[in-house]
């Protein structure tokens, strides 16, 4: 590492300024090209990349080695291990405890102990920079996106307990980066879907937002994350921090007289990406002082940024000065940090030690008399699944379920209810309540869901003994009656289910005292400006998932007809993405008229298939063009799965696209899905009832289709190809389909299927097919359908609609 920073090219300074991620868990061929392209320097992983311990490490060495080859430099591998419901470690690694729940100890040196476990096993898998702690002072308990990811709601806790965990991974010589800078604790908007706004004075910030970053500051932390949060006080002409050179360079350098690394979250946020554009804002990052930005999840948009960033630097309008003293500054911290590790391993003792920092968790709210109530004989479990409450967290294990899990333990009867029930869910679950001998419910961000409220409140009054755990933010519990025990656990995981058990057997009691005081802000008085608020940020939301004019429009119809009260629920479930069971429950609950409900179930199938489709493209690397011509053919796929089954498709979709992870897109005039199963995958081929085509141009896309199944079918199928696993596509009978040439790519492409039925007589499929053009008894006597229609009607057959079983791939059976 002895070249300095004047010394690099320009290309090579970029690349050092960047960190960017990549899908799947190895490397492929065109991103290590990217890499030595673009000459990255540095690597951030998400639970995508990740399968084990051993893997990682493995993954890990081979980024060192391709980056410090393509540049000179060792790699910062950057991971966002905070802890608790915020880890992208395996479960069989150390994973320690979450803030809040640290906090809750009561003793800061459980920090530092959580954060010398964090190093120790990051160190061991070759992950050298963690972006935590998190400094946030959460002080609106309505927060989205912070939470329990917060240490609490004052700013010495957070100071303390966060500069320890700080301690504890630089102990094990790992980058402790702390977040985000200005603060994010006071937001009611998620940066990851929105542009957040704080109005407070500079002297509110300076006390608040302000005093763990100052403290942390002053005690050398090496690097820290701006947020995208617009703060008028500190940034007059309201840009979000992390592109305001007034906060990064005036407060954050200057004033407060910081020295180390300044990095930003991701630039792929919407706070970012929507309002200003990702290579824009690094532009804009970089002016402002940022030293490196986060492109996490797509190689096109980060190449793009460097090229924009080069004709920037060929323009003048970034100072080569300010790129030279950032890469200095990042050559350093990497000397300090990026080089080999000594051995490092992981021993039976620090995992005995993750369980007993666990232990010092668990928090008693209440306990009414010094004790949890009995089971009793017929106990009654009630919960939620866990939902993906912002795009930070981690992915749900949907095999978890609270009131199961304990309900096949200790007897007795479990309901799962959706996260924000409605009236006649709550009447039916207090009805089956009745008679049981004990209540145990779980609540996650019970206080953000009103429904959860209601449902606490009514159970409460049936005078059964009671105990509710929170699974995630403990505010809900501070509403309860004095009756009620009320523990706080700060996560929904297998771990902390344990720990409950534990507790519900009585091996012991939780000893933890509660980080926060703050209560959530009353209700009241704002349905009409909340409602028009929501429905604007659903408008976003489809915008900013290009979804087609016609959706959007039919979306405003949806709403302009439907109450504030039975929109709130819905769209707070999809502005979460948590897409599916509820959202599924909640529209089959509505007492709007079947109408309503009916388009309301299209809103929410629309952005659920959505929201899912985009995820899934990212974490498989799939272009952004792709996805595109996935919502392009949405409105279509929607009226013809009407027209044909009767049902809209979102009463299949939620489960599709919630149980199990698939895609739908389009290739030419076919249209394709592609679903996970529990024996495989299906595809499913259509052709839409709206397709103008002749012949000719029928059988090219199946030729097309064959081609591209032939080369991207294994990338475009993460689960493996299509085994012989049910799905139904328009297809041409067996008996017609022998009487095509060999060479036809209709028959070819439909030699990958076996025809299991064959539907009722349907002479207007072929119309349809040719709809506009000469319909099949017209077309020319020389081509191969019309040969094969004529012989296969005077033989007697049916012309019709065939369901199939698709058995590997085009080419790969000998029957039609």
């Amino acid at each position: 590492m002895g070249r300095q920073a004047r010394t690099l090219t320009l290309r090579e300074q970029l690349g050092q300024r960047m960190a960017v991620g990549f899908p799947g868990t190895e490397l492929t061929e065109d991103f290590l090209d990217f890499l030595a392209e673009f000459k990255i320097g540095n690597l951030i992983l998400f639970q995508r990349n990740i399968e084990s311990t051993e893997q990682l490490k493995r993954l890990a060495g081979q980024l060192q080695k391709a980056v410090l080859g393509n540049t000179g430099f060792p790699a910062f591998i950057m991971i966002d291990q905070e802890g608790g419901p915020i880890v992208r470690l395996p479960q069989e690694a150390v994973n320690a405890p979450g803030a809040m729940a640290l906090a809750a100890t009561g003793n800061p040196e459980n920090a530092y102990l959580a954060g010398q476990l964090t190093g120790k096993q990051l160190a061991e898998a070759g992950v050298n920079f963690d972006l935590a702690p998190v400094l946030d002072v959460n002080c609106n308990p309505d927060n989205p996106v912070i939470g329990v990811r917060s240490y609490g709601d004052t700013p010495d806790q957070a100071a303390a307990y966060g500069l320890a965990m700080m301690r504890g991974l630089l102990s094990r010589e790992v980058v402790p980066c702390a977040k985000h800078f200005p603060g994010h604790g006071d937001t009611r908007e998620d940066s990851h879907f929105s542009l957040p706004v704080v109005e407070k004075t500079g002297e509110e910030l300076w006390r608040m937002e302000l005093a763990p970053f100052r403290q942390a500051v002053k005690a050398g932390v090496p690097a820290i994350m701006t947020s995208h949060v617009v703060y008028p006080a500190l940034e007059p002409k309201r840009l979000p921090a992390t592109m305001s050179r007034a906060v990064i360079t005036g407060l954050l350098r200057e004033k407060l007289g910081y020295q180390g690394l300044v990095v930003s979250d991701s630039m792929e946020m919407a706070a970012i990406r929507k309002y200003y554009g990702t290579s824009e804002g690094v532009l804009a990052a970089f002016r402002a002082g940022v030293d490196i930005v986060l492109i996490p999840h797509s190689t096109e948009r980060a190449g793009e940024a460097i090229l924009m960033a080069e004709s920037a630097m060929a323009r003048g309008d970034l100072p080569v000065e300010s790129m030279e003293e950032s890469v200095g500054r990042i050559i350093s911290c990497k000397a300090a940090f990026a080089g080999p590790k000594k051995d490092i391993k992981v021993e039976s003792a620090d995992r005995e030690l993750e369980a007993e920092l666990m232990r010092r968790t668990y928090t008693a709210v209440r306990l009414p008399q010094g004790k949890l109530p009995q089971l009793g004989e017929n106990p009654f479990f009630v919960g939620c699944y866990a939902y993906q409450s912002s795009l930070v967290s981690n992915e749900n294990d949907l095999k978890l379920c609270f009131p199961e899990w304990l309900a096949n333990i200790f007897g007795g009867d479990a309901y799962v209810f959706s996260p924000d029930p409605t009236g006649e869910e709550i009447d039916r679950l207090v009805a089956r309540a009745a008679g049981c001998s004990c209540i145990v419910a779980g609540t996650y961000n019970g206080h953000l869901r009103k429904g959860q409220r209601q449902l606490l409140e009514k159970l409460s009054g049936l005078g059964i003994p009671m105990t509710v755990f929170a699974l995630r933010n403990p505010y809900e519990l501070l509403e309860l009656p004095e009756t009620v025990a009320a523990i706080a656990v700060w996560e929904y995981t297998r771990r902390s289910l344990e720990g409950i058990r534990s507790m519900l057997e009585g091996r012991w009691l939780p000893e933890g005292k509660l980080p926060v005081t703050v209560m959530p802000k009353p209700e009241g008085g704002e349905d009409k400006r909340k409602g028009e608020g929501h429905r604007e940020q659903v408008m976003e939301l489809a915008r900013e998932l290009e979804l087609p004019e016609e959706v959007r429009r039919q979306m405003a119809d949806v709403m302009e007809k439907l109450p504030w009260e039975s929109l709130e629920p819905v769209i707070k479930n999809l502005t979460e993405y948590d897409l599916a069971s509820d959202a599924q429950l909640q529209l089959a609950k509505l007492t709007a008229p079947v109408e309503e409900a009916s388009g309301m179930g299209q809103l929410a199938g629309m952005l659920a298939a959505a929201c899912y489709t985009r995820r899934m493209y990212e974490r498989w690397g799939i272009p952004d063009s792709v996805f595109r011509a996935t919502m392009d053919c949405f409105p279509r796929f929607l009226r013809e799965t009407k027209r044909i089954t009767g049902e809209w498709i979102y009463d299949r979709a939620f489960w599709t696209w919630r149980q199990t992870s698939g895609l739908l897109f389009r290739l030419g005039t076919l249209e394709f899905e592609y679903v996970r199963t529990e024996d495989g995958a299906s595809l499913s081929v259509h052709i839409p009832s709206d397709a103008s085509l002749t012949y000719g141009e029928l059988e090219k896309s199946y030729q097309e289709a064959e081609t591209f199944w032939e080369r991207h079918g294994e990338a475009l199928c993460p689960f493996g190809k299509p085994g012989a696993v049910r799905c139904r596509t328009w297809l041409l009978s067996p008996e017609l389909g022998r009487l095509l040439p060999e060479d036809s790519g209709i028959r070819r492409f439909a030699q990958g299927y076996e025809i299991t039925e064959f539907l009722p007589d349907n002479e207007s499929f072929y119309r349809w097919l040719f709809a506009g053009k000469k319909e099949w008894e017209e077309l020319p006597e020389d081509t191969s359908l019309q040969r094969a229609v004529k012989a296969y009607l005077a033989a007697g057959g049916r012309i019709g609609i065939a369901s199939g079983r698709f058995r590997g791939g085009a080419g790969h059976a000998d029957r039609a």
